[in-house]
């Protein structure tokens, strides 16, 4: 039997039995196991990431569309009640009325009217 056999042994093995070796010590193990968990670690954050994002952007796509329905509907509510007020302003645009008359129908006007601030 040959001494030296054994030891001359690993050189002459095939690369990947080599590194099946390599991997398979005690070093192998403790550079694979923490390698194997950080990657892991990377693909769970990296799909959380883009679930995150897609669900981020379509909650946003949705409540800017229910804010731009707000908007249109409020938009328009204003826009029906112009033609009525201007009506009423028309009808109290004669020079030759006194401002203390003209005064209090204008603010009444104003009442229980949303988006009129002012009326002159």
């Amino acid at each position: 039997m040959n001494p030296t056999a054994g030891a001359h042994s690993i050189r002459d093995a095939p690369t990947a039995a080599r590194l099946g070796r390599a991997l398979a010590s005690p070093v192998g193990i403790l550079i694979i196991v923490p390698a194997l968990v950080i990657a892991a670690g990377v693909a769970v954050m990296m799909l959380g990431r883009r679930a995150t994002n897609e669900a981020s952007g379509g909650m946003a796509r949705r409540q800017l569309a229910a804010q731009a329905a707000d908007v249109r509907h409020d938009v328009a509510f204003a826009l029906d009640q112009a033609d009525p007020v201007l009506g009423r302003l028309r009808a109290l645009a004669d020079p030759a009325l006194p401002i203390g008359e003209v005064g209090p129908r204008m603010h009444d006007l104003m009442i229980d009217r949303p988006g009129v601030a002012n009326v002159s």
